[in-house]
């Protein structure tokens, strides 16, 4: 009821532009349910809001309801130039957003969020919005934007992580498009990727489909510069675990044919070759790596590139 009645508030003194209630209005308020005058200024839709927002919170009311707070909405008669507010249940979130001062989809909306947060759990949060996910994609793309930070902390949470990436980067990027997918998902998915001490998160990012569906999501230009460091590192690194790096190989030679062999030979291929020629103790992994995605590179890219760092490392050793 308090949420409501500062909402109604705060929704006048944003339009106004000064305070809504003073020491006298305030006491006519709580005495006799008189509205201060200064809202029958707004115009009919942010008036009928406010009214409804500061409804009397009584247990009992009688007449028509919707017509008594007509008539208050439409009147400014009364003492002060106000009008009187009939006694009368105080109106519930639900009814206040399916009035057209709210777009049509608020309701829906509220009853969505309302339900997950009905439970303490983040699993038990994510548990109703998967149930409830055709409804949540079927919202214009301003009432995605709008629950999208609620949304997103399923992907800060350990518990929701895995789920969260299998679950909703898809629909969301589609949903949201190229460019709202870079602002709003960009950050919460290159995290994921730098994960290094979830060994199980891992994993999922780095499986086929989801590297696919974030390399779709985002587009080739921030795929390489943001995520494709992360995956190179992987093979790159000593300290990696073995199934890690295995799985990342795997990864890197679905993604070669996806990318094309020029974008995959200068951002995958070449920064590889470059890291084998170095002195290290151990490039058996790498190796492997650059030999499953050989596999799908045009033979003239071979000869030219692999071929080159091959004789570099014969005439080293």
């Amino acid at each position: 009821d308090e949420d409501l009645f500062c909402l109604g508030t705060l929704t006048a003194e944003l339009w106004l532009g000064r305070a809504l209630f003073d020491v006298v209005s305030v006491r006519d308020y709580d005495e006799r349910g008189e509205l201060p005058p200064a809202i029958f200024t707004l115009p009919p839709s942010i008036r009928e809001l406010v009214v409804h927002a500061l409804g009397d919170n009584c247990d009992a009311f009688g007449g028509d309801v919707g017509a008594d707070v007509a008539l208050a909405v439409s009147s400014g008669s009364g003492a002060r130039g106000g009008g009187a507010l009939p006694r009368r249940r105080r109106t519930v979130a639900a009814q206040l957003l399916a009035m057209r001062t709210f777009p049509p989809y608020f309701g829906a909306l509220y009853t969505l969020l309302g339900t997950a947060r009905l439970h303490v759990q983040p699993t038990q949060q994510l548990d109703v919005i998967l149930e409830h996910q055709s409804m949540l994609m079927a919202l214009p793309r301003a009432g995605v934007r709008l629950v999208l930070p609620y949304l997103l902390r399923f992907f800060e949470q350990p518990s929701t992580q895995v789920r969260a990436l299998r679950a909703l980067v898809a629909p969301l990027a589609a949903r949201l498009g190229v460019c709202s997918a870079r602002k709003h998902l960009l950050l919460p998915l290159a995290r994921l990727f730098q994960a290094s001490d979830n060994a199980t998160l891992r994993h999922n990012v780095l499986q086929g489909q989801t590297v696919t569906t974030i390399l779709h999501a985002f587009g080739v230009g921030t795929f390489v510069e943001t995520f494709l460091p992360h995956m190179l590192d992987n093979v790159r690194r000593s300290d990696t675990p073995s199934d890690v790096a295995l799985l990342t190989a795997g990864a890197l030679k679905l993604l070669v044919p996806q990318l094309g062999a020029t974008i995959s030979t200068r951002y995958i291929v070449h920064p590889l070759l470059l890291f084998l020629a170095q002195p290290r103790a151990d490039a058996h992994l790498l190796v492997k790596t650059l030999v499953k995605i050989a596999i799908d590179l045009p033979d003239a890219v071979i000869a030219t590139h692999y071929v080159g760092t091959l004789v570099a490392l014969l005439r080293e050793h």
